[in-house]
């Protein structure tokens, strides 16, 4: 695993945990210092970058804080930033394992590096930050329906590894996933494989718990982005209809379809 740096310390692999925790750890000291902890954004793909960003309500508080992740039950130090003159602070972090991770930030008495087990003077309130990755839909298990796999040509660029039917077999095709609510996102390219007749017709449909979320009809030389939600979504269903006036083969397909999981 490689190391994930906090502005000068390093962060340190969590586990995934689906509740936000309670400290376990010994109680902050009674103190009116108060901090707030903002993550800018609380969904991000692995390896990239979010910042915590926050103020200190207190003149003489000590000048480090320190970002704090939940792991293993307790609140572990996975790096620090120096308050500004003006009371303020900024921690960069990134994470490289999917899941939830729960962070907040915490002031010691001293400056210095505290021991493991050192109660805090005082912390932020906890925030969860999700973590994600881009995975291609090829690589999934299909519950429902079949397709192809691998590369197809739409409108004169390729795409490597994609889900295609063709109409040998009839003029419908689908494949279904399972997402779980694991996901967030899907993104696709639409279109017809520029091997097919030019005069090749065909309506492609997306569904996700039996709700239509993409309708589009596409003909030879047409390609149409796809980018939709799949928040909360357990059913993902990719479908095609064909339409074969003159009784040719042709192939439709969905370019790279991937997903953004955790």
């Amino acid at each position: 695993m490689k190391p994930r740096l906090v502005l000068a310390g390093t962060l340190v692999a969590g586990l995934v945990v689906l509740l936000m925790p309670t400290a376990t750890a010994a109680a902050p000291a009674t103190t009116n210092i108060v901090i707030t902890a903002v993550p800018s954004t609380t969904l991000i793909q692995t390896d990239t970058w979010f910042r915590v960003t926050g103020t200190v309500v207190h003149p003489n508080s000590p000048r480090i804080l320190r970002l704090q992740q939940y792991m293993k039950r307790a609140w572990t130090n996975v790096g620090y930033a120096h308050m500004t003159t003006a009371n303020t602070y900024k921690i960069l972090a990134s994470e490289n394992q999917i899941g939830t991770d729960f962070f907040r930030v915490a002031i010691f008495k001293r400056n210095n590096l505290p021991k493991p087990n050192a109660a805090p003077l005082v912390v932020s309130p906890a925030f969860s930050v999700s973590v994600a990755t881009w995975t291609l839909l090829e690589n999934w298990n299909s519950v429902d329906g079949e397709s192809n796999t691998g590369q197809v040509e739409i409108n004169g660029a390729y795409y490597n590894q994609s889900l295609s039917f063709e109409n040998e077999s009839g003029n419908t095709g689908n494949v279904g996933f399972n997402l779980g609510k694991r996901c967030y996102a899907l993104k696709a390219v639409a279109g017809i494989d520029d091997n097919s007749p030019t005069d090749a017709l065909g309506e492609f449909t997306i569904t996700t718990d039996g709700k239509t979320v993409f309708d589009g009809t596409l003909s030879f030389g047409q390609a149409a982005p796809i980018s939709i939600d799949m928040s909360n979504v357990l059913r993902l269903e990719l479908n095609v209809s064909f339409s074969d006036p003159n009784d040719e083969d042709y192939t439709m397909a969905y370019g790279n379809a991937e997903v953004f999981c955790s």
